[in-house]
């Protein structure tokens, strides 16, 4: 008579040292699946486990040639089955609120000092640029103007309206960093 197919291996057999080996090999990452679709990683941790009963159940888990997608296929099967009794037994609908972390969308007033100050520099640099360049950046970046349009408009080459926005970039990202910076030493 074979043995049933639910039976646990004896320790120290092929099979228990086959799941030893495949829950060294699958935990972690079969724990970061979980935890990715249900974000809830003592939830998680049941389902890893369960993953290893069924897996233990299996009296052909030697014979299976590509174990990796067969256990990923268990895991996937143990995640609808979750949902499935979670949505019949109304589990999951209400949340803790110990575990709600209200974060306002809002900026934080320094926040919204800090953008203001950086509207400022870059305002400022925009006009303190060549005047070709201050023109093709304002019409690429403030009224999305293409830059094949601005080389028409300006009389100019598209490589040079690449150029003089290059340029811009460069320019603006200095002043920011710059004021950055000075604010960085006036606070020391």
């Amino acid at each position: 008579m074979t043995e049933p197919a639910h039976r646990h291996p004896a320790p120290g057999s092929v099979a228990a040292e086959r799941l030893d080996e495949l829950a060294r090999r699958f935990r972690a990452p079969l724990l970061r699946y979980f935890v990715s679709k249900i974000r809830v990683s003592e939830d998680a941790e049941e389902l890893v486990h369960e993953v290893f009963v069924r897996l233990l159940r299996r009296a052909d888990l030697g014979e299976i040639d590509n174990i990796e997608a067969f256990v990923f296929v268990v895991a996937k099967n143990i995640l609808k089955d979750h949902y499935r009794h979670n949505d019949r037994h109304g589990a999951g609908k209400f949340t803790s609120i110990d575990k709600v972390t209200l974060k306002s969308t809002e900026p934080s007033p320094s926040e919204l000092i800090e953008g203001r100050d950086e509207i400022g520099v870059l305002l400022r640099s925009i006009e303190e640029l060549p005047p070709k360049c201050r023109a093709v950046f304002v019409l690429f970046r403030f009224e999305d103007v293409p830059h094949a349009e601005i080389a028409r408009r300006m009389g100019i080459t598209v490589s040079m309206v690449e150029k003089h926005i290059a340029a811009a970039l460069v320019q603006l990202r200095k002043k920011l960093r710059d004021a950055g910076d000075d604010k960085a030493t006036s606070h020391d």
